[in-house]
């Protein structure tokens, strides 16, 4: 967990003075870190005390062509949850 609050850490620190972690502009970058950041609160990370990281998310999150990653259909789901039961 202290990794994971050091690298919100670094990202908070970044994004106070930017509005996205590179060329000024939505790139590829924050489409990379959105990918884990977005579900830090699953795994018990609190982003309260990182507003400019909440912020970047709700961004990214308004882009055009956004598609939420967090539903899986169910055969998604079930093929996960039958994955090492031989």
């Amino acid at each position: 967990m202290e990794q994971g609050y050091r690298a919100l850490g670094a990202m908070e620190n970044h994004l106070q003075s930017r509005r996205y972690f590179a060329a000024d502009r939505y790139t590829i970058a924050d489409i990379a870190l959105y990918a884990h950041t977005h579900l830090a609160h699953a795994c018990d990370f609190d982003l309260t005390a990182f507003s400019a990281v909440r912020a970047w998310l709700n961004r990214v999150a308004e882009q055009p062509g956004h598609m939420r990653m967090d539903e899986q259909p169910a055969e998604a789901a079930q093929m996960l949850h039958n994955v090492g039961r031989g």
